[in-house]
């Protein structure tokens, strides 16, 4: 929790508030808090602050957090929060951390051995994405978070399954 809401409070997007959609800043705000939560993970897991065991379990809880998001889909007051567990639960399903089980595909399985390469991509569009598109403070910055943002609010298949199973 401290890490996400210390993501609130620095990386600001209104430095480049300028070259990007109101809307683009409203629904980045918790992306990008989640996203230095989960920076700020991996960077205790490497630092030994944290176990491997603690920091899966860490990551699983992220997880299993989104259930409470996906379904409540359609509420417009949540979508910031559900476009970051769309673009994680693209992530877990990428990465083979969260799978649909074999002989029930409505029930999902999930492999904490996946956890840092789950950990490693978030970081990176943190790093990498974020702010290095807020690092610019230009038009070209304000045009990656755009994309950043439509890529992350684009749910796989996977992701819509599970969707549709949370709203029924």
């Amino acid at each position: 929790v401290a890490a996400h809401e210390v993501g609130h409070a620095i990386y600001g997007i209104r430095n480049i508030a300028n070259f990007i959609q109101k809307e683009t800043n409203m629904m980045l705000e918790e992306p990008r808090a989640e996203l230095t939560a989960m920076f700020t993970l991996r960077l205790l897991y490497r630092e030994k602050v944290l176990s491997l065991e603690e920091l899966q379990k860490h990551l699983v809880h992220f997880c299993l957090d989104a259930v409470r998001y996906f379904a409540k889909f359609n509420v417009i007051s949540l979508q910031p929060y559900i476009v970051f567990q769309i673009h994680a639960y693209n992530l877990y399903f990428k990465h083979g951390f969260l799978k649909f089980d074999a002989t029930n595909t409505d029930k999902l399985v999930i492999d904490v051995s996946k956890t840092l390469d789950v950990l490693d991509d978030f970081s990176n569009l943190f790093e990498n994405g974020i702010l290095n598109a807020l690092d610019l403070n230009n038009e070209e910055g304000g045009n990656k978070l755009e994309t950043i943002l439509n890529e992350m609010r684009q749910p796989s298949d996977m992701t819509k399954k599970v969707v549709d199973l949370c709203l029924n």
